[in-house]
């Protein structure tokens, strides 16, 4: 229960206000904390469904004659910083503009050529 202090004009005590503005405070960071986790988690799941997008220059091996709008199956090679994708087995190695949407960790995705972009997405 909650108990008050008064002095003797019926104000609250210098010590009584101090209580209640640190316990504001501690609410005030515990609700903070939680939108806090909220946000994390939702932008977790809206990375993971290949909302946010991961742009990246990447060593792909690929056919020259790989087109626009064509959809390939690729492997991720090395990690996401430093990626390369194998899309077709003894292909030239070429560097070029690859997004990855979904789970960085990933091994296995559909890539789609478009110009100079591919665009990947996790299996």
């Amino acid at each position: 229960m909650l108990k008050l202090s008064f002095n003797a004009r019926g104000e609250q005590t210098p010590a009584e206000m101090i209580r209640l503005a640190a316990g504001r405070g501690l609410f005030l960071i515990i609700v903070a904390v939680l939108t806090l986790g909220v946000v994390i988690g939702a932008m977790e799941i809206a990375d993971q469904s290949g909302w946010i997008a991961h742009q990246r220059v990447a060593t792909v091996w690929a056919s020259p004659g790989w087109q626009a709008g064509e959809v390939k199956a690729c492997a991720l090679l090395g990690d996401i910083q430093t990626p390369g994708l194998a899309c077709n087995r003894g292909a030239q190695p070429q560097r070029m503009n690859v997004e990855f949407r979904g789970s960085l960790h990933a091994v296995e995705w559909n890539c789609r050529r478009s110009g100079e972009w591919i665009t990947c997405r996790a299996k």
